[in-house]
């Protein structure tokens, strides 16, 4: 495993801990396991990686209501491998974003990542634009073939994808949490997209949209390469050669 990748191992085999201590209280240090909460770490980190995610995806919905929900895909026959997808996707989706304004105007988007059985990945973009929502409402069968499509499969996606409009917020909040499931390693569905490349964003939005994780500000700390109880160890051991 890479170099920036070691915090997986470091959280599957207690490696490393956190020296953590309370704002009113900064002379009591106390020690926990680091846990890397990463949705790359099967398990109870996904899985809380995936919960957190959702989340802040459902507030950030919640927040306006003339969203479209669309389906992405890539070609095969164009692109050579799912790991090639992944990294051309974020080329392909900065291409589809600048087509999209000239024709629509202003958005804001939520996007996430996911994998079919076969390994290539397919992306969910939730778009929010007044004009886009009022023609997908009109027809968003005509608008699919006649605009979406062509403006995906020019941008360099696949020819398959998918395109509806939602009519209230917490009715697509609603359909993406029930997502999370199959966004988070559940044992019927996994389509955690753990074959992207380092550093790789499953999670994407508009600059501002998606509010803050939440922290708790009353605990401060540190990371420490070492496991618990190490420190401890250690400042014993040191105060014993300084007393004999």
């Amino acid at each position: 495993m890479g170099k920036d990748m070691r915090y997986l191992d470091a959280c599957e085999d207690c490696l490393w801990c956190l020296r953590l201590w309370k704002q009113t209280h900064p002379d009591k240090v106390f020690e926990a396991n680091f846990t890397c909460r990463s949705w790359r770490h099967p398990g109870e980190c996904c899985q809380w990686k995936g919960a957190q995610d959702f989340a802040r995806v459902r507030d950030a919905i919640r927040s306006r209501s003339d969203w479209v929900y669309l389906v992405f895909t890539f070609d095969p026959s164009t692109i050579e491998s799912p790991f090639a997808a992944f990294v051309r996707g974020v080329i392909l989706w900065s291409a589809f974003r600048k087509r999209f304004k000239r024709k629509w105007g202003a958005y804001a988007y939520v996007q996430t990542w996911e994998v079919h059985a076969s390994g290539w990945p397919h992306v969910n973009v939730c778009i929010a634009n007044p004009e886009f929502h009022r023609v997908a409402c009109g027809n968003w069968r005509l608008l699919r073939r006649r605009w979406f499509r062509p403006a995906a499969m020019a941008c360099g996606f696949g020819k398959v994808c998918w395109l509806k409009p939602y009519h209230s917020a917490d009715g697509l909040a609603g359909y993406i949490t029930k997502l999370a499931r199959e966004l988070v390693g559940a044992k019927t569905k996994n389509q955690v997209p753990v074959s992207a490349p380092r550093h790789f964003r499953r999670l994407r939005a508009s600059y501002g949209l998606l509010p803050p994780p939440i922290k708790n500000p009353d605990i401060s700390g540190f990371l420490a390469q070492c496991p618990v109880g190490s420190f401890a160890r250690h400042q014993s051991d040191t105060s014993q050669k300084i007393h004999s």
